[in-house]
């Protein structure tokens, strides 16, 4: 009843914005009187418009509803000047009553009720083209809420099912920076960078994990000095674990050192040294059968313009390869597209401002060469993943120069290049990590900062389609600066380093 009082409605305002005429109505009808000569039948209950006749005839030949002459009288009969009596109050549901209108006045017409056939036709051909126009405009409108109701309701959806990232194990740390999974054999084993800690300043050990088949128990201490990431590397039957040293508390230009694993005893010894200078990431990689150590050299303790290394395995060790110009390097990522093969390089700082640009660089055979730079704000991080064939870089923008609130960004790789997919907002972001559950893509960020706390929320995001939407946002972090994913048997972990807490999470991640 409502809508076809609504539809009555429309067309009666219709009519009296196009025509300027007297409209009065009845219990069931309006009853339209055009240019004081054509009278019209709008049925208010479907909107169906009738021609009633001229007012000029008599009543007899156009006033054959009795309603429409009981509610007229003699009025359209009379001489003169015609009063119509006002309209009932409230005829149409849920819309606020009319005040009393007077007709206009209605000189008579010599024209017959032919001319007014016509102008009823025409003026109801422009109100049947206009009342079809809106009904066109409400169906659009329609099914584009619909589909607004449909993505709402996915992310609904996501953020009810996606609550299974849940603590299983507090590991005491100190300086947390970042953690490797790895396995030798049928061990299962994780790394931890430690960076410093209140006794032993930045000669803090590092520690290595092994699972026991219900949790990590330690199972190793290394010497390292303010650790800032720690790398596993296989070459042939042997097993490597890179640290990235960074400082002593006195200098920069500290070695980062390669452990190699002793299956007599199965521990980790030290194996080589490689001269660093605040060494912030180190990424091992494999072109064909050769392989590579890229290391970040951040700062020398004057200057955040220096050279960052690649090295080449030579059968007896890691040998310098090629030198890259870098600004403030912070991470590396390596990764290849078909036969193409590619290392991206974060910027942090250039010594003046945090919005440097970070680099992609190309294989071309012997050496790496930048094909790309890409505007980034303080970049910690970058996370390379495929999604159905489609190839993505994630980028941790930390902070802009004025805050840490800053978005990070998804690129895609379009086939000659990364062009910009998603923003994601962070909180001083300082790693991604992406990860997959059965057909089911995500990326967990570890935020640090929000410029007040460092206990803040880090969020996982899962794939909708075309981009990545929040599915679970109650991951209460304490200045998070990694995450690392892994699988052991069926079960899934996600392990995340606290640098100022004594507590480091890993959490069990449910995959059903």
């Amino acid at each position: 009843m409502k809508c076809a009082a609504f539809l009555a409605f429309a067309c009666l305002q219709l009519v009296r914005a196009q025509t300027g005429s007297f409209v009065g109505f009845t219990d069931d009808e309006f009853v339209v009187i055009k240019n004081s000569k054509t009278l019209l039948r709008i049925n208010s209950q479907t909107g169906e418009t009738f021609f009633a006749g001229d007012v000029n005839a008599p009543s007899d030949v156009f006033v054959q509803d009795h309603s429409i002459s009981q509610h007229l009288g003699h009025a359209i009969g009379s001489e003169g000047d015609a009063e119509l009596p006002a309209p009932p109050v409230g005829s149409l549901p849920g819309m606020p009553p009319f005040s009393q209108p007077q007709a206009p006045k209605a000189p008579r017409s010599s024209r017959g009720s032919g001319v007014a056939v016509e102008e009823f036709n025409e003026l109801k051909k422009q109100i049947d083209t206009q009342v079809s126009q809106i009904s066109e405009n409400l169906n659009r409108l329609y099914e584009q809420d619909k589909q607004i109701a449909e993505q709402l309701q996915n992310v609904i959806n996501v953020r009810r099912q996606f609550q299974y990232v849940t603590p299983f194990q507090a590991v005491g740390t100190s300086g947390a920076l970042a953690w490797k999974a790895f396995r030798i054999g049928e061990d299962h084993y994780l790394a931890l960078a430690q960076y410093q800690n209140e006794t032993s300043g930045y000669s803090v050990e590092s520690m290595i994990f092994k699972w026991d088949g219900s949790g990590f128990q330690l199972y190793q201490r290394i010497a390292t000095v303010g650790a800032r990431d720690i790398e596993y590397a296989s070459v042939g039957d042997d097993h490597f674990l890179i640290v990235a040293n960074s400082y002593d508390g006195t200098n920069f230009a500290v070695d980062s050192v390669v452990f190699k694993f002793n299956p007599t005893d199965a521990k980790f010894e030290e194996f080589q040294r490689i001269p660093t200078q605040d060494a912030f990431d180190a990424e091992f990689f494999k072109i064909g059968e050769q392989s590579y150590l890229a290391i970040a050299n951040h700062f020398n303790g004057k200057s955040y313009q220096i050279s960052s290394k690649i090295y080449k395995w030579d059968g007896a060790g890691f040998r310098e390869h090629q030198a890259l110009s870098t600004n403030g390097a912070s991470s590396f990522a390596a990764f290849s597209i078909g036969d193409k093969h590619f290392l991206a390089v974060a910027h942090a700082f250039d010594g003046s401002s945090c919005q440097t640009d970070s680099k992609i660089m190309k294989f071309n055979g012997d050496k790496f060469e930048v094909v790309q730079s890409l505007p980034t704000s303080c970049a910690f991080d970058f996370e390379y993943f495929t999604i159905d064939g489609a190839h993505y870089l994630a980028v941790a923008n930390c902070n802009n120069g004025t805050s840490y609130l800053v978005n990070s960004k998804l690129y895609r790789f379009d086939g000659d290049k990364f062009n910009e997919h998603q923003l994601i907002p962070t909180s001083g972001a300082f790693h991604w990590e992406s990860f997959k559950i059965g057909v089911e893509n995500f990326l967990v960020v570890a935020n640090c900062n929000d410029g007040n706390s460092t206990a803040v929320v880090s969020n996982v995001y899962k794939w909708q389609g075309v981009s990545f939407v929040e599915a679970q946002s109650n991951l209460l972090t304490v200045s998070a600066m990694a995450f690392e994913y892994f699988e052991i048997g069926s079960n899934a972990f996600l392990a995340a380093a606290f640098q100022n807490h004594p507590l480091s999470p890993v959490y069990y991640v449910k995959t059903n």
